[in-house]
């Protein structure tokens, strides 16, 4: 037969088993009056001054996986923005302009004399007056990515038998602000600025610039290319003949043969050193 305590079953406490409730631990708190009291499972919903019932503190400390995902990439987004400022501070990608800017003319002043002063010295005549020299106004265009000048300068030198030469020096800088020229610098290594002609020959002229070129077209012609940063500088000497006397009198009737133009590549070493001072004037 059953005796009454197995027919009732009662208490945990009375069967010495741990009273769990419904939420809770066999602990004094989840009784209604602490240690000592009658073992009566505390409830589990109390009136806090007749408010509402506060949420389960388990249940408010857990949250959706999708959240610790969110904030994980929003962290991970300020991280990689703060760094790509930072980055960019310190590389920039704009050409090196290496304190060239457009001021003066280079065409004017002493900036020439190199050039002039070898192109008189090595005439092979004398000129009864002074050699009349010109300039040109340079030519500006200041803009958001590109600075610009052009000017010219001629000098004249007299020639064998009466003939009178006349040199053009021109001058050219572009100053690109906002792109690297040397794709296109490199480029165009072979083509004679402003007339697009291919020079007959290049030579690399070293310790000038990043890269620095000559460029001969025949005898007519001797340009000097250089590239240093965002900078990119040309100088051009052309010879043109003003004839007094007859082709055939140059040419030889004292047994002579004068060309009717001058071996322009004597004239390197001079253009070096200009070149030299048109890159001081753009720093001035």
């Amino acid at each position: 037969m059953i005796s009454e305590p197995e027919l009732t079953g009662g208490g945990p406490h009375e069967r010495g088993e741990p009273d769990y409730g419904v939420l809770g631990t066999p602990d004094a708190a989840d009784t209604a009056d602490g240690p000592g009291s009658s073992g009566r499972t505390a409830d589990l919903v109390v009136d806090f001054e007749g408010g509402p019932p506060p949420p389960p503190a388990a249940a408010s400390r857990v949250r959706p996986p999708w959240v610790w995902v969110l904030g994980a990439a929003v962290v991970t987004s300020a991280l990689w923005a703060g760094g790509l400022f930072v980055y960019d501070r310190g590389h920039s990608d704009l050409p090196d302009l290496h304190g060239y800017h457009i001021a003066d003319s280079p065409c004017e002043g002493p900036t020439l004399q190199p050039l002039t002063a070898a192109v008189r010295a090595n005439s092979p005549g004398k000129l009864s007056v002074e050699t009349p020299e010109t300039s040109s106004p340079a030519m500006q265009h200041l803009g958001p990515a590109l600075d610009q000048v052009a000017c010219d300068f001629s000098t004249q030198a007299p020639y064998a038998r009466g003939a009178t030469m006349s040199y053009i020096v021109a001058v050219a800088v572009d100053l690109h602000k906002k792109t690297d020229p040397r794709v296109e610098f490199e480029d165009q290594v072979r083509m004679m600025t402003g007339s697009l002609q291919a020079a007959s020959e290049v030579s690399s002229v070293p310790g000038l610039g990043d890269q620095a070129y000559f460029l001969t077209r025949s005898d007519e012609g001797q340009e000097l290319k250089i590239l240093h940063g965002g900078a990119v500088i040309s100088l051009t000497l052309n010879a043109y003949s003003d004839v007094n006397v007859s082709e055939d009198t140059i040419n030889g009737l004292d047994g002579g043969g004068y060309p009717l133009s001058p071996d322009l590549v004597q004239y390197q070493p001079a253009l070096i050193e200009t070149a030299r001072n048109i890159m001081g004037v753009l720093r001035k």
